[in-house]
């Protein structure tokens, strides 16, 4: 195999399954964290591998200039909320403020990766190899250093779903002990 193959695939992997899948399946964790729905189902696979094609094939697009316009991102989340409103028949409120609160969440782990980056790099360095994108490998390592942000999204998404979920099981406890002493002293009574 030639270095070019070699070189599309390692930016096949570092672009598209450890960059747009996870930001999906983030978005994904999101959206059933804040709806307080199980990830373990088949529904929830279904909606990561939808939020991911719709990643892959808009991003894709823009990437080759198909598409040639700087919000590829809105349209994207756009594109999530419909599907979860039609796919998942979730209330469209709390459909778009999971995106939102996604957002703020990718938002985060993108400064937090971006600020460590520049700290071992250096602000000049960090900045060519975040705008160097003319060569592929110059776009593979921009998607290298997204990878991590990416990971951390994943893992701040996940640590919020349990934690919701826990706090749900708490209040649900606490509101059922409540109920048995009030059924007791009405009982009494």
């Amino acid at each position: 195999m030639n270095s070019t193959i070699w070189f599309n695939i390692i930016y096949f992997v570092a672009d598209i399954l450890l960059g747009y899948i996870p930001q999906a399946a983030g978005c994904a964790i999101c959206l059933y964290a804040i709806n307080g729905l199980s990830i373990n189902s088949g529904k929830f696979w279904a909606t990561t591998g939808i939020f991911s094609g719709i990643a892959v094939v808009i991003r894709t697009a823009y990437n080759i200039k198909l598409l040639d316009f700087g919000f590829h991102t809105i349209i994207i989340w756009s594109i999530f909320v419909l599907v979860a409103i039609g796919f998942n028949k979730l209330p469209a409120v709390l459909s778009i403020v999971s995106i939102l609160v996604s957002g703020i969440m990718i938002t985060g782990t993108e400064l937090i990766t971006a600020g460590s980056l520049i700290l071992i790099y250096g602000n000049e360095n960090f900045s060519y190899m975040m705008n160097n994108t003319q060569t592929l490998e110059g776009r593979i390592t921009k998607a290298v250093c997204g990878i991590p942000a990416n990971i951390l999204f994943v893992v701040v998404v996940l640590v919020f779903y349990f934690v919701k979920r826990a706090w749900k099981k708490k209040r649900a406890a606490k509101q059922s002990a409540q109920e048995t002493t009030a059924n007791e002293v009405t009982r009494e009574a």
